[in-house]
């Protein structure tokens, strides 16, 4: 039913000897958006065509603002990382080299973890995740001591 009209089926029931007929100038609902320019998701370019999101104004101002606040983290890091004693600095990257070696632990039980029997699972989480603590304590963490032996305050 069109906005407006009345058919012979709404006369009788619905809407009622009584009830008013909407207004058509009021029914009418524009929700096109303005050609000023003022919302920054639109570059000025035209309406009617989409075009890549990739250049409006709104993407490069959000790529700038995430590199900006990726910058200025990473520089965070590395201030709270220098300023640390030799000590901390070799814990943090032990923990780190932990908790690295753990989470892809954990990532590979979880693979196949339904297809194993109740009892191997039983013995698999705890050797596998005391396994990757030891590796990661063991083997990774010097690895990478060494590696950033340069960035590392001396003894």
């Amino acid at each position: 039913m069109a906005v407006g009209k009345r058919d012979a089926k709404a006369s009788k029931g619905r809407m009622g000897g009584g009830a008013k007929k909407p207004d058509p100038k009021k029914a009418v609902f524009d929700a096109t958006p303005e050609e000023d320019g003022a919302d920054i998701s639109h570059d000025g370019r035209s309406a009617v065509k989409p075009h890549n999101i990739r250049e409006t104004k709104a993407y490069l101002k959000a790529q700038t603002g995430a590199k900006r606040m990726w910058s200025n983290y990473v520089s965070f890091l590395g201030d709270s990382f220098q300023q640390m004693d030799r000590v901390e600095q070799i814990a943090i990257i032990q923990k780190f080299s932990m908790a690295f070696s753990i989470g892809i632990a954990v990532i590979a039980i979880s693979c196949f973890y339904s297809l194993l029997p109740q009892q191997l699972r039983v013995l698999v989480v705890p050797i596998g995740v005391g396994g990757a603590w030891w590796f990661g304590s063991k083997v990774i963490a010097p690895q990478i001591i060494n590696r950033l032996d340069k960035y590392i305050h001396p003894d």
